[in-house]
């Protein structure tokens, strides 16, 4: 069953974060990590590759869901893994951003395979800086991060 936790405040703008992850720790310690963030947000959550996989393709029981500004793909999930869901996605990947996560052993191979930019691997454990260096990436983000940056001043 999708969950979904929300950290909205005053307005209705926030990011929409899609997070595929087995590991209920890890989905703890990321939310830590965007709450430190101070940006508002709504996260759904997968917990193995074939949710995954119709959370991003906003299938099935996604159908509903907004699109994702931010997706967080752990590269070790249940019943499909991170690589295979791109695999299935093939060239045709229906969201601008995705940030696959992982260890340090896998992440070079994942960027031949897919040409992700570097920045856009994030190795466990997620930070706030890495959270960050992903997000500069795409050009959707980068006002959240100015906004990040500008509350830090």
């Amino acid at each position: 069953m999708p969950s979904a936790l929300t950290f909205l405040q005053e307005t209705d703008e926030h990011l929409e974060i899609f997070i595929a992850e087995d590991n209920p720790a890890d989905v703890v310690w990321t939310e830590i990590v965007l709450r430190q963030l101070g940006i508002q947000y709504r996260l759904t959550i997968a917990e193995d590759g074939d949710d995954a996989l119709a959370m991003i393709t906003r299938s099935g029981r996604y159908s509903a869901h907004p699109k994702p500004d931010l997706i967080l793909l752990d590269i070790s999930l249940p019943r499909m893994t991170g690589p295979e869901i791109l695999e299935r996605l093939g060239g045709s990947f229906p969201h601008p951003c995705c940030v696959v996560t992982g260890s340090i052993v896998e992440k070079e191979a994942v960027l031949r395979l897919f040409r992700f930019h570097a920045d856009c691997y994030i190795v466990k454990p997620i930070t706030r800086d890495k959270i960050i260096d992903a997000m500069m990436t795409y050009d959707d983000l980068k006002p959240w991060v100015t906004r990040i940056l500008k509350q830090e001043l």
